[in-house]
């Protein structure tokens, strides 16, 4: 396992910068600001199109792709004309266009069973009927559309999606002339070097940003876990909650103060009851 448990100071801040830590890629950078959805530097956008209908589906298929193109987010539509299909698909939609009316079967309970499986897609049914909306939001979808709506509505869906699907939100940083977004889910841990802060990735990346720690932790505070007064952690890469420390993916060992003990088990309860609820 990794402990980092060096004090704070030059040698710390050198020790972090340097190749001893076996890092592929350490960046100097300026923090330009937090950024919403339409962030998917590393990620694709993956949507369905379930539609009974073959070439209703396919005009959904090149109405979303190219939406995608205008708002420059990478991704990839499918298509899926059975309901079975989709349900039977292991891959993990961001956002579900749903016709209400199968052949095969109801939208709605296609709905249903998406929700009973806790994903997080973001569902949007289609329809030229108006008389399932109120039996439509029992299954909370994200937005209800008629397939009469123009373009604009289904690029306004998207967006809205994108906006507030927490796992593609990020953070802007500029080095070596060039900006960067980096996913907030895909940092490990954040740790106080000073007045920098060192950003850790999984994999091996590491940013060190001109800012405090507590200033990050006004803007990831929702999201992350403070687990000492150097240390911010990611609660979505925790293996394990030690009596003295925590284990991140990667077998990364992060030292928590006596101080942030019961806080960090609190705090970990909580996001594990909000991650398995739909």
């Amino acid at each position: 396992m990794a402990l980092f448990s060096a004090p704070i100071g030059v040698e710390r801040v050198q020790m972090i910068k340097g190749n001893g830590m076996g890092f592929d890629r350490i960046v100097q950078c300026k923090y330009v600001g937090m950024r919403g959805g339409i962030t998917n530097e590393g990620k694709q956008l993956k949507v369905a199109v379930c539609d009974d209908i073959m070439p209703v589906a396919c005009y959904y298929k090149e109405m979303v792709e190219a939406i995608l193109r205008q708002l420059e987010v990478k991704g990839e539509v499918a298509v899926y004309t059975e309901a079975g299909e989709l349900l039977s698909s292991q891959t993990g939609y961001e956002i579900v266009f749903l016709d209400i009316e199968l052949s095969d079967s109801n939208g709605l309970q296609v709905a249903k069973k998406l929700r009973e499986r806790k994903g997080h897609e973001k569902i949007i049914f289609m329809t030229n009927y108006n008389q399932y909306i109120q039996e439509a939001y029992k299954v909370q979808p994200f937005r209800y559309l008629y397939k009469s709506d123009p373009e604009e509505w289904v690029r306004e869906a998207i967006i809205d999606a994108l906006e507030e699907n927490e796992e593609r939100q990020g953070m802007l940083l500029e080095g070596d002339g060039q900006t960067r977004c980096i996913i907030l889910d895909d940092i490990l841990y954040v740790e106080a070097l000073g007045d920098e802060i060192a950003i850790i990735l999984e994999g091996k990346e590491k940013y060190i940003v001109r800012m405090t720690l507590k200033a990050i932790y006004g803007l990831l505070e929702s999201r992350f876990i403070k687990c000492s007064r150097r240390v911010l952690i990611n609660p979505r890469h925790i293996q394990a909650v030690e009596d003295a420390s925590i284990i991140l993916n990667g077998d990364v060992e992060i030292p928590m103060s006596c101080r942030e003990k019961k806080s960090v088990k609190q705090k970990y309860r909580e996001y594990i009851k909000k991650s398995v609820k739909w």
